[in-house]
């Protein structure tokens, strides 16, 4: 395959770039995505490019400096350092271990030359060295460009997979936990149980997947991403409402779940101006053109009492969601309670409201949880509490589930923050 001379020319502008920078006695790293072809800007360079956080190279990190070329997007890294062995080590070491590393060129560069590696690396495809089946062009662009493809979204079906399922997880298996189900409890549910919320995790995990590849593959904007992601979203429920026979299990978290989603795809395959945030509230913006287009009971609570439930979460940037993630510090069953109990007092939760039947009991049982002094006897007190009165807190659960996955994807992506 003939390099096309727009790729050639942006090649040696980067080189420019990175000469004029190493000149300042600077060192340098450079990163962009090995994507075969003439087309080096495609979803593909992007997805692979912010696949990780660049605290995971371990290197002191000065300035970032992003450019898009017709030789597909890079970065260019200000490192302090003086031991260039060591970080050429680590750019080696992470190309290594990292899943798409094999697609990332971490090149190192000072004043005089480029740092390179000492072993060259071997072809996806056979045991020849890499450069030479380049030169002798033995794999065809096609077929180079299928693999990274199929490797890199394998990579993002399972951190999907693993993040969704294990957000879910921890908030199902909290315990004791204020009349929501758990492993242990139905709670204030007489029509769910554990056994019903596992199937019902199972059933949606694939459909945000979908979410995600419809946004990943398309140039369309927001407003019509957000049609596609609709209808996947609606089969969503679909599928649960059949797994459980017509149990609510997972509605409004399919709803947040899919804005987030939506927002993260979008964020990390193309060149975005906007911020995940940004991106949030104009999905939120569009998905709802107003406040007064909340229905059944959300309807009744936003007119009679002005709350606004999950809705409102999304319309204001999930800022709920932000202030939780000081009291989520890890994953451990104290962080997940407390940053439960934040929401509880916190929120405006439609489940609440429902089951509490009059406002002055919401307001009485969320000062109830302000007032909680946060202890095991007080927590399961509490709970026995709320599963007498029939309490629960769906709202808060699902905020909770969404806090546990951003902070996940918040320590492998740097463009992920609330």
């Amino acid at each position: 395959m003939t390099i096309s001379n727009n790729i050639l020319e942006a090649r040696e502008k980067r080189a420019k770039l990175i000469n004029s920078l190493a000149e300042q006695n600077k060192v340098i790293v450079s990163l962009k995505a090995n994507i075969p072809g003439n087309n080096k800007s495609s979803y593909l360079a992007y997805l692979i490019i912010n696949s990780f956080s660049f605290n995971q190279l371990e290197l002191e990190i000065i300035k970032k400096h992003f450019f898009e070329s017709e030789d597909g997007p890079f970065y260019l890294l200000e490192i302090n350092s003086i031991d260039l062995h060591e970080i050429k080590a680590k750019l080696i070491a992470f190309e290594n271990k990292w899943p798409l590393g094999r697609f990332i060129d971490l090149d190192l560069h000072t004043q005089t030359k480029q740092i390179s590696r000492q072993r060259k690396r071997k072809c996806f495809f056979c045991d020849d060295l890499a450069i030479n089946c380049i030169k002798n062009n033995k794999h065809s662009v096609k077929e180079v460009f299928d693999y990274i493809e199929s490797k890199t979204l394998d990579y993002y079906q399972g951190l999907l997979f693993n993040y969704i399922g294990e957000s879910i997880s921890l908030e199902l298996n909290l315990n004791p936990k204020f009349g929501l189900v758990t492993k242990y409890s139905q709670g204030s549910h007489k029509d769910m149980d554990y056994k019903l919320m596992i199937e019902a995790k199972k059933t949606i995990l694939p459909y945000f997947y979908d979410m995600f590849l419809a946004v990943v593959r398309t140039k369309k904007n927001l407003k019509d991403i957000l049609i596609i992601v609709k209808k996947i979203g609606i089969e969503a429920e679909k599928a649960m409402y059949k797994t459980t026979n017509g149990v609510n299990a997972y509605k409004g978290l399919i709803f947040h779940l899919g804005l987030i989603v939506t927002a993260y795809s979008f964020i990390i395959s193309r060149n975005e101006d906007k911020t995940f945030l940004e991106v949030i509230k104009q999905l939120a913006k569009d998905f709802f053109k107003s406040k007064a287009d909340l229905n059944t009971f959300g309807q009744y609570a936003y007119n009679k009492y002005n709350i606004s439930g999950a809705i409102g979460e999304a319309l204001e940037g999930y800022t709920h969601v932000s202030k939780a993630l000081e009291y989520l510090i890890d994953f451990s069953d104290s962080s997940l309670i407390q940053t439960l109990i934040f929401f509880i007092s916190e929120i405006e939760d439609t489940t609440l409201l429902k089951r509490a039947k009059t406002y002055d009991y919401y307001l009485e049982v969320k000062n109830k949880f302000r007032d909680l002094e946060i202890n095991k006897n007080s927590i399961e007190n509490l709970t026995q509490y709320c599963i007498k009165h029939n309490l629960s807190f769906g709202g808060s659960a699902d905020l909770l589930i969404v806090t546990i996955f951003i902070k996940k994807i918040m320590v492998i992506c740097d463009k992920i923050n609330l």
